[in-house]
């Protein structure tokens, strides 16, 4: 190959690869800059977060604090009362174990008692809104089936139709799924756990010398909580020809 020819091929590259090289490298220049404007909005964004995460932080503690400066106040209804107003301003995992503290203390005017409560009621129908309640009762014994009937009543203003049903089963039926004794409500731990507390703390009072036992039970169904009502001396009629094994 002559000298001018391969000059000539040398000039051809040159042309070629120079606009080629110049090119990758303002590419490459680009999608740094767009991977750190990115970045930085990533990083704008998790800095609101965290502002907006302890801005909720101190306002809940501002709350709280002025919930027991209320509560312990020497103007007792008026100053008890905004206290309990605060409570709204509160996410309901706050707000609860407050409103369950008022509604447990004899202290208290049976007024603001029943504020407290109706408080706690308000929070419970929007935690199982997002739950299934199932009442299994005895099939045949009046008493438990008036008393799971009761329960639905109570519950059904909170769920709809769809979310709380009752079953009635055999004894049998109860036995084979660990059932010994007693009213019990079955949910998923740590899940379901505040929702089971709140259910035991609504029901009791509503059934005077009824315990409701909470039995935690392996993650199977998430949102999915039972309440059993028999006892042993239902085992009888549990049994009756008027009885048939039910499905879970």
């Amino acid at each position: 190959m002559s000298i001018e020819t391969l000059k000539s091929v040398l000039g051809v590259i040159e042309r070629v690869l120079v606009p080629l090289v110049l090119g990758f490298l303002v590419y490459t220049t680009q999608m740094a800059q767009v991977r750190i404007s990115r970045a930085q909005t990533e990083l704008s964004k998790q800095q609101a977060t965290l502002a907006a995460t302890q801005g909720q932080q101190g306002f809940n503690v501002d709350c709280i604090k002025l919930f027991f400066n209320d509560i312990c106040g020497q103007d007792v209804e008026k100053r008890q009362r905004m206290a309990l107003a605060l409570l709204t301003l509160l996410n309901d995992s706050l707000a609860k174990p407050l409103c369950q503290a008022v509604s447990e203390n004899a202290g208290f005017s049976r007024e603001l008692v029943d504020d407290a409560r109706s408080m706690q009621a308000g929070i419970l129908d929007r935690e199982l809104a997002r739950c299934k309640v199932v009442v299994y009762c005895i099939r045949g014994n009046p008493v438990y089936e008036a008393d799971a009937q009761a329960i639905y009543d109570s519950l059904s203003k909170a769920v709809t139709a769809e979310s709380i049903i009752v079953r009635k089963v055999t004894w049998e039926w109860l036995a084979g799924h660990g059932y010994s004794d007693g009213y019990e409500i079955r949910y998923e731990a740590p899940t379901e756990t505040n929702i089971a507390q709140s259910l035991k703390s609504a029901l009791e009072p509503r059934f005077p010398g009824k315990e409701f036992r909470l039995e935690p039970v392996a993650g199977r169904t998430p949102r999915f909580i039972s309440i059993f009502v028999a006892g042993r001396d239902a085992a009888a009629t549990g049994r009756s020809s008027l009885a048939r094994p039910v499905s879970k």
